[in-house]
C-alpha cells in the first residue's frame, strides 16, 4: 500500500543513531530520508525541512461560520500556531529559524535551521512530523491509443448514463470544478470556453493554462468535455455544461512535490473567499513514502469547506490493500477503472483501506467498512481529449475518477444545496451491480458502478428542498442579482395581503425578513446584501422565501461579492 511505510536505503551512520534512532520522540517524529540529512549536515550548516504540525481544532467552530469566515478562521489559525512555535524555538535559544512557507490547508510549514535547531523543533508538542518535503506522483495510465474517427457519444459516457441526464435538463451547468493534474490544454475544441478563468501554475508559475503532459486534458475532457446534446462529434464529458478551475500540480513527466500539491489546492479552495463557488476536486496521484496520514487533515478541510474529493484509486493491482493515497481515505470518493463489459481490469487497485486510528470517524460515507474503491466506472480506452486539439484512448483508474466527479456536478445542478456527504449517498445508494459481486461493497468495485440515471433519481430538486410544506407553490417570487448588488426581489400578492420576504442561506439560517403588501400586480423590494445586523454576508447560494395570505413561494439564487 502506497505511503504506508517508510522505504530506508543504506544505513544510518553514528550520529543518527545516537541522536534519532534511539531517542523514541526524534524517531517518530523525524522521517528516515530527514534523519539522513541531519546526520550528514554540519552543526553550523543549514537544512530546509517541510513541517507538519498537529490540527488547530478550527473545525470545532465549522458549523457556525459561512465558508469564506471559515477559510479565514483555519487560515489565521494555522498561522499563528506555526508563529508561536517558532518564536517558542528561538526563545529558547536566541536565534530564530527562517520561515520559507506557510501553508493553512494542511497546518504546515517550510522552514531552513540548523540540524540542533530543527531537533528542538521536532521535540516540541505540537509538531506532528519533519521531513525532506514528499513528492506526488502520476497515477500513469496503462496505454495511449490515438484517435482519429468521431466517436459521437462515447461509450463510457453513456455506461454511467450521463445522456439520460442531459435529457432531462442537467448537464452541470453552473457547477465549477477545481482540477489538479499536469495541467489542461484550453484551446482544445472540446474543451473551449468551459475555463472560468482561475488558474495556478505551482510548477513554473506561467499565468494562462498549458500541458505539457496529456494526462490533464485527457482526464478533465472526460469530466467536462463536449457538448451533450449539441451538434459536436466528440461528446467525451459527463457534465459538459459544467466549468473548471485549476492547478498545475505535475510536470511534464507527471511528478510534483507536497508543496506544489497544497499551494495548489490552496489556490482553489480560496477562490470560495472570492465568489467562486469550487464545489468538487477531482486528483489523479497519488503520494510518495512519506506517510500515510499527511493529506488525511487536507481532505477532511475539504468536506469542511463543503467540496467532494473525487479521486482515482490506484493502477496497483490486483493486490488486497493496493489502494492509493489520497484515494484510501474515509473522507475521498475513491473510484476504480471498469472495462466495457463491467469488469475490473487487473491495474485497478483494490481494498480494503488501511483502518482509522481509535474514535476516529468516516466523515464521507459514515458506514464505511473500509472497502476500496467506493465506485467504479469506466477506465479502460477511454476516449478523451488531447493537448493540440486531438483525441485518445488511456487506460487506468485515472480515466473512471472524472466520471464521478462530472456525476456529482449533474447532481449539483439538480440540487445545488447538496453538501459532500449527500452526493456520496445519492452516488453510493444508487450505485448498480455486477454480475461477479456477490455481495457489495466489495474490494473489488466498492458499492457499484456509477448509475447517473439512479442517481439523479434519488435527490429531490432545489426547489422541492427549499420549501417546507408549503400551501400553495406559484412562481410569485423571483430574484434578479449583479455583482456586489444585493439583489432586487420580485414579488406579487393579491391587493390588500401583508406577507413578508425571507432570506435563508442553504443551511436554513434566517438572513434578513422584509414585511411586504400586496397591490394585485408585480412589486419589487430591494435586498442590500446585508443580514438583520447590518452585517454583509458572503458570496453564495440563498433561498428568498415569499409568505403571504395562500401564497408561499420560494426561488434560490446565487449572490457574488
Amino acid at each position: 500500500m502506497a505511503g504506508l511505510f517508510f522505504v530506508l536505503v543504506g544505513s544510518l551512520n553514528a550520529q543518527t543513531v545516537d541522536g534519532l534512532l534511539d531517542d523514541p520522540v526524534l524517531r517518530d517524529k523525524i522521517d528516515p530520508l530527514m534523519a539522513l540529512d541531519l546526520a550528514d549536515a554540519g552543526d553550523e550548516e543549514t537544512i530546509t525541512c517541510f513541517v507538519i504540525l498537529e490540527s488547530t481544532g478550527a473545525t470545532l467552530l465549522k458549523d457556525q461560520l459561512p465558508v469564506p469566515q471559515r477559510i479565514e478562521l483555519y487560515r489565521r489559525l494555522a498561522f499563528d500556531m506555526q508563529l508561536r512555535l517558532l518564536e517558542e524555538v528561538a526563545g529558547e535559544h536566541g536565534e530564530a529559524m527562517s520561515l520559507i512557507e506557510q501553508h493553512w490547508l494542511l497546518n504546515a510549514m517550510i522552514v531552513e535551521g540548523k540540524p540542533s535547531d530543527i531537533r528542538r523543533l521536532a521535540r516540541n508538542k505540537k509538531v506532528r512530523k519533519i521531513a525532506r518535503g514528499g513528492q506526488i506522483r502520476l497515477i500513469d495510465p496503462s496505454e495511449t491509443i490515438t484517435v482519429v474517427a468521431s466517436q459521437g457519444t462515447a461509450w463510457n459516457v453513456a455506461m454511467v448514463g450521463a445522456d439520460d441526464g442531459w435529457g432531462r435538463g442537467y448537464d452541470g451547468s453552473g457547477i465549477i470544478v477545481g482540477h489538479l493534474d499536469t495541467g489542461v490544454d484550453p484551446s482544445h475544441p472540446a474543451l473551449a470556453g468551459k475555463w472560468a478563468g482561475y488558474w495556478y501554475d505551482a510548477v513554473e508559475g506561467r499565468s494562462e493554462p498549458y500541458d505539457d503532459h496529456g494526462h490533464g486534458t485527457h482526464t478533465l475532457g472526460t469530466l467536462l468535455g463536449g457538448d451533450g446534446e449539441g451538434s459536436w462529434d466528440f461528446d467525451i464529458g459527463v457534465a459538459p455544461g459544467a466549468q473548471w478551475v485549476g492547478a498545475k500540480v505535475l510536470d511534464d513527466k507527471g511528478n510534483g512535490s507536497y508543496r506544489q500539491c497544497l499551494n495548489g489546492l490552496q489556490y482553489i479552495v480560496e477562490l470560495k473567499s472570492h465568489g467562486v463557488d469550487v464545489r468538487i476536486v477531482c486528483g489523479s496521484w497519488t503520494l510518495d513514502d512519506m506517510g500515510y496520514d499527511v493529506l488525511l487533515d487536507v481532505c477532511n478541510t475539504l468536506l469542511d469547506l463543503d467540496i467532494l474529493p473525487v479521486f482515482a484509486v490506484g493502477n496497483d493491482g490486483p493486490e488486497p490493500g493496493s489502494a492509493d493515497v489520497p484515494g484510501c481515505y474515509p473522507s475521498v470518493l475513491a473510484v476504480g477503472a471498469l472495462d466495457e463489459d463491467g469488469l475490473t481490469p487487473a491495474f485497478s487497485s483494490r481494498g480494503p483501506a488501511p483502518r482509522l486510528n481509535a474514535g476516529e470517524t468516516a466523515p464521507l460515507i459514515p458506514n464505511s467498512r473500509f472497502h476500496k474503491p467506493d465506485l467504479s466506472a469506466p477506465g479502460v480506452s477511454v476516449c478523451s481529449s488531447v493537448p493540440g486539439g486531438g483525441y485518445a484512448l488511456m487506460s487506468g483508474s485515472s480515466m473512471a475518477a472524472p466520471h464521478v466527479a462530472g456525476a456529482a456536478a449533474l447532481l449539483l445542478d439538480k440540487n445545488p444545496s447538496l453538501l459532500p456527504r449527500d452526493l456520496a449517498a445519492a452516488l453510493l445508494g444508487s450505485a448498480r451491480p455486477t454480475l461477479v459481486a456477490a455481495v457489495l461493497p466489495d474490494n473489488n468495485i466498492g458499492w457499484g458502478i456509477l448509475d447517473i440515471q439512479a442517481a439523479l433519481a434519488s435527490v429531490q430538486d432545489a426547489m422541492a428542498t427549499a420549501v417546507e410544506d408549503p400551501i400553495r407553490l406559484e412562481p410569485a417570487v423571483s430574484v434578479r442579482t449583479g455583482r456586489g448588488a444585493g439583489a432586487i426581489i420580485s414579488y406579487s400578492l393579491s391587493r390588500g395581503v401583508s406577507g413578508s420576504i425571507e432570506v435563508y442561506d442553504l443551511a436554513g439560517r434566517l438572513v434578513r425578513r422584509f414585511e411586504v403588501q400586496g397591490n394585485g400586480s408585480p412589486r419589487e423590494t430591494y435586498w442590500d446584501g446585508a443580514d438583520s445586523h447590518g452585517r454583509r454576508v458572503t458570496s453564495g447560494v440563498y433561498v428568498a422565501r415569499l409568505t403571504g395570505g395562500s401564497v408561499q413561494s420560494s426561488r434560490t439564487f446565487s449572490l457574488i461579492r
